[in-house]
């Protein structure tokens, strides 16, 4: 946390103790007791003055810093409908001891006792005017704060510019903004303009701050190391902090905080020379902005905020040099790699030959003790300890790498964790050895299972029997961009045009955006068929095992909403249809992996009680959701990627009502009969298993890619909600088309598209309403039996 500088009247800086204990001996000498009797002295003063009483025209509150003379602001202040805090510096500072509990994280607390050190809140309050304590008790809601002030002022950090930035800026506890003395100019001679309209306008130049606050890390990216030590230099003495790999890689960041500098001569590099880390930081970019290092350096001169055009500059100029299509090369599945220590294909199948050449007979261990001994006991120790004993001798690791071991390992870490039962069938699921299985498959899935758990459930407020249920194994989808006409006819791919049967009527897909086309055959020994399809595979049969699968969807149009083909036959009676003019269209080739997941607003079934599980889960200022997607997946998402099988989330009340649904046709209740339950949640698992569900932030990230390679109304996924496929027990499929050869092209029917995050969808709705409608009865009656 950056020390917060304390000032008198003439800027001079106060000493200022940095132990953190100090705070806390101030903060103890304040007691409760103190604190009761400036509440009731405060209900004496504020207790006979009504709300009616403020200043009914009176929106905006203006403070001047400590080098500006207000008096001849006031009155033609007043006249524009405004008001002129007479004590700016003991104003702020009572609004920041009333506002104490809002803030939560650490940082805060330590500059809230740097910031309110000087003086208490009583002092402070004895010093403002009768008119000014008005409207302390509603600043937070119902006034825009104006804080004038010159940039020397600023820069000084007086104690009026320190607090007002702290209040605004930093904590968001009050709304305004901080200002140099243009805005008055522009604010007295046009009364048709507010304070919004002068500070959001497209010419404002009256704004006054940093590019970065204390609190916002940058990433830096530069030519030479010469330029980055300068770079790491200036931040420094900025009180500015850097990100590193060793801080991202290891513990979540909250990414709408970061910021990437870099260098004007960055933009002349050749893509296919950066280095490993500079594709880790540029990866990040979906979810922050950029900014030259020289632009930085201006706007902390100038005390000016990083303005839009200054984002899209830095957002252009990486554009041009077509940096995207490098970056995001199945960047997420590389980083769960390195993360989760799995082996690549490669160095599996070479892993998998070495095995095959290991002796089947050798020395004993220990001398008089046969080596059955020896391996009867090693399946009790922990894996740890187990790989550590590799390293006592050649004898040692020959036994340890045998492969009838590790089965016994991997079974009984399987009877241990409810999410890996499905290994524990006689049909072996991955065709490795079960050392590998262990180190590629197991092992990450366990780490997954500890990091949802530390975030997710907390003991005494959540069921954890329930908590179980709803963590699932899913198989997650990484892309990469290829131009649509390198992808060889059949291979699984995302977006592009389709790879359909010759003679395939196109009307069957008109409007319809290609989502996923899925070579089942060359994806067998993936993880296709791995644990998250064996979980689908108990609730549903439909999921084919040979050819090639076509999901094709449009989520604006609710008659047509998706459709789903099944190929079996030959590739050689695939053609690639064409439905556009433009021969350079993308796809994305993809690849797999295996990851757990827990279901979207399960909280609100496994929580004993919600109200106090939320309280206590969100008391920092971290994105629960996109804490645990960086801590499973890759540290520059914030959810999860697109993904087969897995679950479907929970649905609130409201959320499963669809106000569009007809009554008279359907028999449901209409929506003046529809009364809400705040406590009512309904699982969609109870009646359908998803197929696929795509995610809103890669395909943020892929639009980001074709945007800088083709027109944005060409691109594969633009930015919205993820739709979703799922299917119940009623689904079939349907014999469409038959060739010579016998190839034949099946058609799903009876199965659901929705953005099922906020939706059910309507055939879901109208299929199992009478259902939840049953289910909201007992719940309600239930609820009152106890």
């Amino acid at each position: 946390m950056t020390k917060i500088r304390e000032l008198d009247d003439q800027g001079v800086e106060i000493p200022v103790e940095d132990d953190s204990d100090d705070w806390v001996d101030e903060e103890e000498e304040d007691n409760e007791d103190d604190w009761e009797d400036d509440d009731s002295d405060e209900e004496e003063e504020d207790g006979e003055d009504d709300d009616d009483e403020l200043g009914a025209d009176i929106t905006e509150l203006f403070c001047f810093s400590e080098s500006f003379n207000p008096n001849e602001y006031i009155e033609r202040i007043k006249s524009r409908g405004g008001l002129v805090v007479e004590h700016p510096e003991d104003f702020l500072r009572v609004c920041l001891f009333d506002n104490e509990s809002d803030l939560t994280n650490e940082d805060e607390k330590k500059a809230f006792a740097m910031l309110t050190k000087r003086k208490t809140r009583e002092d402070c309050f004895q010093l403002l005017s009768e008119e000014e304590k008005k409207y302390i008790s509603h600043i937070s809601d119902d006034y825009t704060v104006v804080i004038i002030t010159s940039k020397e002022d600023y820069q000084k950090k007086t104690p009026t510019c320190q607090l007002a930035s702290f209040l605004i800026d930093y904590t968001q506890i009050m709304v305004g903004s901080i200002v140099n003395s243009n805005f008055l100019d522009i604010y007295l001679e046009n009364p048709s303009k507010n304070v919004d309209d002068i500070i959001y306008s497209e010419s404002n130049d009256c704004s006054i701050g940093i590019p970065f606050q204390t609190n916002h890390p940058v990433f830096l990216l530069s030519t030479s190391e010469e330029k980055m030590q300068e770079m790491r230099q200036y931040f420094s003495e900025k009180d500015v902090p850097i990100m590193s790999r060793e801080v991202y890689d290891f513990q979540p960041i909250t990414l709408s905080d970061c910021t990437i500098v870099m260098n004007e001569e960055f933009f002349s590099r050749d893509p296919k020379s950066l280095t490993l880390e500079e594709i880790d930081i540029l990866q990040f970019y979906v979810h922050t902005n950029g900014i030259t290092f020289e632009r930085a350096k201006e706007l902390f001169e100038e005390c000016k905020d990083i303005s839009s055009a200054d984002y899209d500059y830095c957002e252009e100029m990486l554009k041009k040099m077509n940096i995207f299509q490098q970056v995001y090369n199945f960047s997420t599945i590389n980083k769960r790699r390195f993360r989760r220590r799995i082996l690549d294909e490669a160095k599996s199948k070479e892993f998998t030959e070495h095995l095959k050449e290991l002796p089947i007979y050798f020395n004993d261990l220990i001398e008089n003790i046969p080596n059955e001994i020896i391996y009867h006991i090693l399946p009790y120790l922990p894996v740890h300890e187990l790989l550590q004993f590799r390293l006592l001798s050649h004898v040692a690791n020959l036994i340890c790498l045998q492969d009838f071991l590790w089965k016994d390992v991997c079974s009984s870490t399987c009877k241990n964790h409810h999410f890996l039962k499905p290994l524990l069938s006689n049909e072996k699921i991955f065709n490795l050895p079960y050392m590998l299985i262990y180190r590629n498959h197991i092992q990450p899935l366990i780490i997954d299972y500890k990091q949802i758990k530390k975030e997710m459930f907390l003991e005494n407020l959540a069921e954890e029997k329930v908590f179980k249920q709803f963590i699932t194994p899913a198989l997650f989808i990484d892309t990469c961009v290829s131009e649509d006409s390198s992808v060889p006819i059949g291979t699984t791919k995302m977006s592009g045009e389709p790879d359909l049967p010759k003679g395939f009527d196109s009307q069957r897909i008109v409007n319809l955006t290609l989502l996923l086309q899925l070579n089942i055959e060359e994806n067998k020994d993936s993880d296709l068929f791995g644990l998250a399809y064996q979980v689908f595979k108990q609730k549903s049969s439909m999921f084919p095992t040979t050819g090639i699968l076509f999901i094709f969807c449009n989520s604006d149009d609710e008659l047509s909403p998706s459709k789903v083909f099944h190929y079996v036959g030959s590739t050689d009676n695939l053609e690639r249809l064409k439905r556009s003019a433009n021969d350079s269209r993308f796809c994305f080739t993809v690849k797999f992996y295996e990851a757990l997941s827990l279901c979207n607003d399960s909280q609100n079934l496994f929580a004993k009680d919600i109200d106090e599980y939320e309280k206590q889960l969100n008391k920092g200022d971290d994105d629960k959701s996109e804490k645990l997607s960086q801590s499973l997946h890759a540290p520059f998402l914030t959810s999860e990627p697109h993904k087969l099988f897995g679950a479907l989330p929970v649905l609130y009340d409201d959320e499963w009502y669809d106000e569009n649904d007809d009554a008279s046709s359907s028999g449901s209740e209409s929506e003046d009969d529809y009364e809400e339950d705040p406590y009512f949640y309904i699982d969609l698992n109870q009646f359908a298993t998803p197929l696929i569900q795509l995610s809103e932030d890669s395909k943020t990230q892929e639009n980001n890619i074709l945007e800088s390679s083709v027109d944005v109304e060409s691109a594969f996924l633009l930015a919205g909600s993820g739709e979703g496929v799922a299917v119940d027990k009623d689904c079939t499929w349907k014999e469409i088309m038959s060739l010579e050869d016998g190839s034949k092209l099946f058609e799903l029917q009876n199965h659901f598209t929705s953005c099922f995050s906020y939706q059910p969808g309507t055939k879901m709705y109208k299929k199992y309403n009478h259902l939840v409608k049953q289910m909201k009865k007992q719940a309600k009656k239930s609820r009152h039996e106890h």
